[in-house]
C-alpha cells in the first residue's frame, strides 16, 4: 500500500515529482545534432536546384526539337531546302516566339541542311539529293554551348503521282 501511495504523491526512493526532466547539458546537445542535421539538409538545396533546373531545361529544349522535327518531316522535300539556315526563337517554356520580340528569348534554334552522298553516308546507300541531313541547333541563353540534334530526311517520292 506504502508503494501505491508513493506513486500517487510523486515520492520514489526518495525522488520528488517536480525534479524530473532534461538538464541543460542534454539540451544543448540535442540541439547542435539537429542542428548539424538542418545544415547538412540547407547545404544539399542548391545543387538540389541547380539539378532541377538543368532537367527542366533538358525537357524544354527535347520539346522543342521535337517540335521542330516534326515540322521538318512533314514539309515536303522538294521544299524542305527553304528551311535551311533558317532561325526560331522561344521563350523558357518552349513556346514560339515571332523574331521581334528577342527580350523573351531563352532559346535559340539554327535549321542546318546538309547533302547526303553514298561516301558519308555510311551504312545507308542513297542517291545524291534523295536525302537530308538535318542538323537542329539549340542555344540556351543561360548555358554555355550548344547542343545538336540530327534528323535524317529522305525523300519518299510522296510528290510523285
Amino acid at each position: 500500500m506504502e508503494e501505491l501511495m508513493a506513486v500517487f504523491t510523486g515520492r520514489i526512493k526518495g525522488r520528488r515529482a517536480g525534479r524530473g526532466g532534461f538538464s541543460l547539458a542534454e539540451v544543448i546537445i540535442s540541439l547542435g545534432v539537429v542542428s548539424f542535421g538542418m545544415l547538412s539538409i540547407l547545404g544539399m538545396l542548391p545543387v538540389g536546384l541547380s539539378m532541377f533546373n538543368k532537367a527542366r531545361s533538358n525537357t524544354v529544349e527535347a520539346q522543342i526539337v521535337q517540335g521542330i522535327s516534326n515540322e521538318i518531316l512533314l514539309t515536303d522535300f522538294g521544299h524542305l531546302a527553304a528551311m535551311a539556315d533558317q532561325t526560331f526563337y522561344f521563350d523558357n517554356e518552349g513556346k514560339s516566339l515571332p523574331g521581334t520580340d528577342v527580350a523573351q528569348k531563352i532559346y535559340t534554334v539554327v535549321v542546318r541542311l546538309k547533302n547526303l552522298s553514298s561516301s558519308n553516308a555510311f551504312p545507308l546507300s542513297i542517291a545524291n539529293d534523295e536525302a537530308y541531313n538535318v542538323q537542329i541547333v539549340i542555344e540556351n541563353k543561360f548555358s554555355a554551348g550548344e547542343r545538336t540534334f540530327p534528323v535524317l530526311v529522305a525523300n519518299n517520292n510522296s510528290n510523285e503521282p
